[in-house]
């Protein structure tokens, strides 16, 4: 697959179209299932068999997949710690 350039500015852009054909768009997972629906209509029209197909959208679940772990891995990693903290093992004595 070929490098994309996702930005705020693209995702905001998709959901604002989203939301002028359906305003149930403002529910993210309503715009990722238009998202998936235009996916799959995209896909019936292209070049090959069924089977072909198939792999094609196999393919395209397992990229969806990885980037949504790779997003979620980043906005659940905690910040680095601020320099004037403390860390170590405290023992009492």
């Amino acid at each position: 697959m070929s490098t994309l350039q996702l930005s705020d500015k693209l995702l905001q852009d998709i959901q604002d179209v989203l939301l002028k054909h359906d305003e149930k768009c403002d529910d993210i997972r309503v715009g990722v299932q238009y998202l998936a629906a235009l996916t799959g209509f995209l896909a019936s029209t292209s070049a090959g068999d069924d089977t072909q197909k198939k792999e094609f959208l196999q393919q395209l679940y397992q990229f969806s997949e990885q980037v949504m772990l790779d997003n979620s891995e980043s906005a659940t990693t905690p910040p680095p710690a601020a320099n004037n903290s403390a860390f170590g093992i405290w023992e009492p004595k």
